[in-house]
């Protein structure tokens, strides 16, 4: 199962859990279905965006 399925499967059964999809892959983001998620964070080394993200789902920013 990749992560889009994975978002399709946890958005049936716990629609208020955010969810935050992290790939290697920018142009994912395009993709319609990865619309579902909360956020969708291009991986990279730097983790400053990705934190800021979680603090910002999680009403802590």
């Amino acid at each position: 199962m990749d992560g889009i399925e994975a978002l399709k499967r946890i958005r049936e059964k716990e629609r208020h859990l955010p969810i935050i999809l992290c790939s290697a892959y920018g142009e994912y983001k395009q993709d319609l279905t990865t619309w579902a998620s909360d956020a969708y964070v291009v991986k990279c080394a730097d983790l400053t965006n990705f934190k800021s993200i979680i603090r910002k789902l999680l009403g802590l920013s």
